[in-house]
């Protein structure tokens, strides 16, 4: 007999064919063989359980085995010792055994007690490999479940009968069931039977062909029938049979709204551009020009210039309160009903006071449009105008701008309101009548600067002995590289009146 560290261990030589090959199997073994004490101490291991744990065997036989399992796993393993003391063998057990240098294996254990020997015998295979691909393959699991289960498109497996084999909860979310209910259902349960018709064909399509194939479908909700992109492919077995169909739908409705909504917005936008003026304003005596750029689609802002019966030249620019589609209705309106009023010999205050009227009753609540309208006699070389919340400027041919500030409340606010138009004032060749929405004066820079009355004056004054039409090019593209690409956040409109000698008028008219 060889004296061990505490231990008597069996001297090979002393011991039978037999028991010689019962010891090399258990030394020379892949798995982790042990023995050991009913209390939790080793009393014997094999060659492979110091190997992969780095350990001496007299560092392994003189602790509790307990000190070397992970602190988590202690409470488990406490639990099947206690099964083992009661006699009972332990079946594919797991815990995590820390080794010489601090890493932890996952070991699984097969263990068998002999009580009345105070003895264990135990086998443990490292798994350490497996628990990781194991918890791999959970943990890509649930990122797959949770993108089946966070993604806005509706989810779906049928198998070759048409019946339910999964959903997301999209899908439940979206017709209003249970997941638990939809299960083992087919389509004719669920949906209006043309519909549900449709899709079983498509299904059956993907069964046939074996191919990914990607249609239109229309499913009932509680706002009214919306439209899906699907996209249906065939799972396989491992024999290549097609064993189920999964579909990916994709709720297309907004989108397809949207597109009608823009091919509308542009509709609208073609009808406005038609509203303006077509081309510049040439009559004896003076030149009108005018330009408007939406902030969006379509412009809340409003201008207009036409001649009148007598020969008087009439301008109108306005601003309609906020932007966008509904400011653009109520621009066409203004525009409609000032013309209409302006189609007699009516006076330009009547006009105006009929407008606002107008508009009282038909804005809505808290919507309101200031406008300037000025009318030229180009015989007599005079202004007259209304500013409604709106003002101007007139450039002399010699000197600084003039103000020509507004003369009363905004339209659509107080229906009894007056409107004075101003006394005249007198025009030379070579004046220039300014007339612009706030757009201009409100475009802003990346750094928020806004491009300001300061600025628009000094960009006119450089330009103001051009045409109208060149002035508006010189005044549109020094906003342009001000504000260097940054979205405006109104509409922008000028109109320029400039004061000609009749026979310049002329040559340009013709």
């Amino acid at each position: 007999m060889v004296k061990g560290v505490g231990r008597t261990v069996l001297d090979p030589m002393e011991l039978s064919q037999t028991e010689r090959d019962l010891v090399r199997f258990f030394d020379l073994s892949l798995d982790l063989f042990c023995i050991r004490s009913l209390d939790g101490s080793f009393v014997r291991v094999n060659t492979n359980f110091l190997r992969v744990l780095g350990y001496t065997s007299d560092e392994l036989l003189a602790r509790p085995f307990l000190e070397f399992v992970h602190p988590e796993d202690r409470r488990g393993t406490q639990a099947e010792m206690a099964k083992l003391a009661q006699g009972l063998p332990v079946v594919m057990f797991r815990n995590r055994y820390r080794d010489a240098q601090g890493a932890y294996h996952w070991l699984e254990w097969m263990s068998t007690p002999i009580p009345e020997e105070n003895t264990v015998f135990a086998v443990a295979r490292d798994v350490s490999q497996q628990v990781r691909i194991e918890q791999e393959l959970i943990a890509r699991e649930q990122r797959e479940r949770a993108i089946l289960e966070n993604t806005s498109a509706v989810i779906y497996v049928k198998g070759p009968d048409g019946r339910y084999q999964y959903v997301n909860q999209q899908f439940a979310d979206r017709f209003g069931l249970e997941r638990t209910a939809v299960i083992g259902k087919s389509d004719h349960d669920l949906f209006p039977r043309k519909m549900a018709d449709e899709f079983r064909k498509n299904d059956r399509r993907v069964m046939e062909s074996r191919e990914v194939i990607s249609i239109q479908e229309s499913a009932p909700h509680a706002d009214g029938e919306r439209t899906y992109i699907s996209v249906k492919f065939p799972l396989l077995n491992s024999g290549g049979s097609v064993e189920a169909v999964a579909g990916i739908s994709t709720d297309i409705t907004d989108q397809i709204r949207a597109r009608e909504m823009d091919g509308e917005l542009q509709f609208a936008q073609v009808f406005q551009q038609k509203l303006y003026p077509a081309t510049n304003l040439v009559v004896p005596g003076v030149e009108v020009a005018g330009a408007a750029v939406p902030a969006a689609t379509v412009s809340g802002d409003y201008f207009d210039y036409f001649l009148r019966d007598d020969g008087r030249v009439v301008i109108a620019v306005g601003d309609v309160a906020g932007h966008g589609f509904g400011a653009a209705m109520e621009m066409v309106e203004v525009r409609t009903v000032l013309r209409l009023l302006l189609r007699g010999a009516g006076t330009l205050q009547n006009a105006m006071e009929e407008l606002n009227r107008w508009l009282c009753t038909d804005l809505e609540n808290c919507n309101f449009v200031t406008l300037l309208l000025a009318e030229i006699d180009t015989r007599r070389r005079e202004l007259h105008y209304i500013g409604a919340g709106h003002d101007a400027f007139l450039w002399k041919s010699q000197g600084e701008p003039r103000n020509l500030p507004s003369t009363g409340l905004a339209l659509g606010i107080e229906p009894s309101a007056c409107f004075a138009a101003s006394p005249p004032v007198r025009l030379a060749e070579g004046d220039l009548l300014t007339f612009f929405t706030d757009g201009l004066t409100d475009a802003t820079n990346a750094s928020g600067e806004r491009f300001g009355a300061r600025r628009l004056r000094e960009t006119l004054g450089g330009h103001r002995h051009e045409p109208p039409q060149a002035l508006l090019e010189s005044l549109f593209a020094a906003v342009r590289r001000f504000t260097n690409g940054q979205p405006i956040p109104d509409d922008m409109t000028a109109v320029f009146a400039k004061v000609m000698e009749t026979s310049d008028a002329e040559k340009r008219s013709g």
